[in-house]
């Protein structure tokens, strides 16, 4: 049994993306009293999971986060682009576009889409990385994943 199949390990990784929400809820947007290291490398660790995971527990742990893309846009965006940076990296490319979907649901029915000509929008950073627009250097034009079939 893969670790990504194991009932202790995805407990475990539901709890994490459990406690990844609450550290956002509880911080309230003032980003004063945040561990963001802490914060990075449980995001981290999170990527990597769900990158290696099935499709249902992939789910499960994500559920948590998904929740949450309607109040905290600005921090799941940096989950996002790790999920495209590990996939550039080491493709697992079926998978990949099955998780950015998940995300990009998330982001179809986000209040904040409506809102995002407002002069105090939020949410353009989550945008950038569903629409992979972001972290590529300037001369890439097409992303070629060794799995995919992206040109």
């Amino acid at each position: 049994m893969q670790v990504s199949e194991d009932p202790v390990a995805v407990a475990a990784f539901e709890s994490a993306s459990r406690t990844l929400v609450e550290w956002w809820d509880a911080d309230g947007g003032r980003q004063r009293d945040r561990n963001f290291g802490a914060e990075s490398e449980l995001s981290k660790l999170l990527q990597h999971f769900l990158m290696q995971g099935t499709p249902a527990s992939a789910l499960r742990v994500l559920r948590p986060v998904l929740d949450a893309i309607d109040r905290h846009p600005r921090e799941i965006h940096a989950i996002v682009q790790g999920l495209t940076s590990i996939e550039d990296s080491m493709p697992n490319t079926e998978h990949y576009w099955y998780l950015w979907g998940l995300f990009a649901d998330g982001v179809k029915h986000a209040n904040w889409i409506a809102r995002l000509n407002d002069e105090h929008q939020i949410g353009s950073e989550m945008l950038s990385a569903i629409f992979l627009a972001a972290w590529w250097n300037d001369n890439v034009r097409h992303w070629r994943m060794s799995g995919g079939s992206l040109q």
